[in-house]
């Protein structure tokens, strides 16, 4: 589900491979945050997921609001249920871009 309340159809043989033959395991990091669906879309503002990570750019929402301690606590819970499952590999829509790149970084600073 998008942040909008919308969703993105995933056509894909591989993807479908995903399904049918591995534990697939779904988390809106936004939503585990306690974003609500829908609301208003956000962006990263005055850097990259890095600098979101140590402070130096903000997750914005399309009204205003500091979203970046919802999404950092979003890739957080994320990141923990990678770890506790031993899950090894991410499917991530291209559209939910703040918190894909910020679990990213993340994932990559931890690793």
């Amino acid at each position: 589900m998008r942040y909008n309340g919308s969703d993105i159809e995933v056509i894909s043989k591989d993807f479908n491979w995903l399904v049918d033959t591995q534990g697939i395991v779904p988390l809106c990091p936004e939503v585990s945050a306690g974003l609500s669906v829908p609301r208003a879309p956000a962006e990263i503002c005055g850097g990259s997921g890095a600098e979101v990570l140590v402070g130096m750019a903000r997750v914005i929402g399309s009204g205003g609001d500091d979203l970046a301690d919802q999404f950092l606590l979003g890739t957080d819970v994320a990141l923990r249920l990678c770890r506790d499952l031993d899950i090894k590999f991410a499917v991530l829509i291209e559209t939910t871009y703040p918190v894909a790149q910020t679990l990213f970084t993340m994932a990559v600073f931890q690793a």
